[in-house]
């Protein structure tokens, strides 16, 4: 931010890029334009690195640019937790860590008392086998 007294800044604080994009098009910017730089260094305001977009043009190359690149440090890691019914692990989804059952199956016959027989235990892995291979 520099602050410039001109007519076109009328003695306020403007940021570098758009001043010096209005002093070469003789005109204030308007509301819907933004000056990009062309090599994505915010720092280098030379006039042949600065363009003049729309906001629709600017958020999308931006977008493009932003979903081009991983960003591990924001997904979190799998977490996985043992079904408190029938002891199988289970893969945490987001963000219910307070999740103790697997499936909602294991749930009600905890709920119900139920024993969880042995091939009620295989008829909730081959569901969700079947589910994991679908999506």
């Amino acid at each position: 931010m520099i602050h410039v007294d001109s007519k076109l800044a009328k003695g306020k604080w403007v940021s570098e890029h758009r001043y010096l994009m209005e002093k070469k098009i003789h005109r204030k910017l308007l509301a819907y334009e933004h000056v990009h730089h062309i090599d994505g260094d915010k720092l280098n305001n030379n006039i042949k690195n600065l363009c003049i977009l729309d906001i629709k043009e600017h958020g999308s190359l931006e977008g493009k640019k932003a979903r081009g690149v991983p960003r591990p440090s924001l997904r979190k890691p799998p977490f996985f937790k043992v079904c408190k019914k029938c002891k199988r692990n289970f893969q945490i989804l987001g963000g219910q860590y307070k999740q103790i059952f697997c499936s909602y199956a294991c749930y009600n016959n905890y709920r119900r008392g139920r024993p969880l027989s042995v091939a009620n235990r295989e008829a909730i892995r081959d569901a969700y086998k079947r589910k994991k291979t679908k999506g």
